[in-house]
């Protein structure tokens, strides 16, 4: 009797190794069909704002960055730590200096100022706020009535932007004995 020759379908049959049994999902359960229309979600009444003094954000880090500080400087008698204690919060606008206004362009929310008194006796650091509001355009630079009115900068193309500042803390000792009457900061005493 004669040997029967493999074919070409029996060789691959032989050498096809088995696929791996895959694990079966288990099936999903069918969801139940409804005609009738969902009934509609009433809407949450509207919180009230609260009237306490808002917290503000921690210092804003990256990945491997430590928390920013900046150091800005105000004359007493234009704005002192005392009015920005009293205002709780308040634009730093008028600033008409390209190295500032690009430090301020890179100021985010959350992140530490120094608050430092110049052209008074002694000068330094009073204070603590807090970057409330990142840069945005400074109205100032529009308005021909005030001082700070620049008449080659357009709502389009601002050339001098902000940020909005937020008391954190006052420091008593470094004022030292400037307060006067009513606790208000003595007038600086210019050489």
């Amino acid at each position: 009797m004669a040997k029967a020759r493999p074919t070409a379908k029996t060789k691959a049959t032989v050498k096809a190794k088995p696929k791996p049994v895959s694990k079966a999902r288990p099936a999903a359960k069918p969801k139940p069909v409804s005609t009738a229309k969902p009934a509609a979600k009433p809407k949450p009444a509207a919180k009230p704002k609260p009237a306490a003094k808002p917290t503000l954000p921690p210092p804003a880090t990256g990945e491997g960055e430590s928390p920013r500080h900046w150091l800005m400087k105000s004359e007493p008698d234009a704005f002192s730590i005392d009015q920005l204690a009293a205002m709780g919060r308040s634009p730093w606008d008028g600033v008409r200096n390209f190295m500032a206004r690009n430090h301020m362009d890179t100021m985010k929310l959350g992140d530490r100022v120094l608050f430092y008194h110049s052209s008074c006796n002694p000068p330094g650091v009073v204070g603590i706020a807090a970057v409330s509001r990142e840069s945005h355009p400074d109205p100032t630079a529009f308005d021909p009535a005030s001082k700070y009115y620049d008449p080659g900068s357009s709502r389009d193309q601002p050339r001098w932007r902000m940020v909005e500042v937020a008391f954190v803390d006052v420091d008593e000792a470094a004022l030292g004995g400037r307060r006067g009457p009513g606790g208000v900061l003595d007038p600086p005493r210019r050489r």
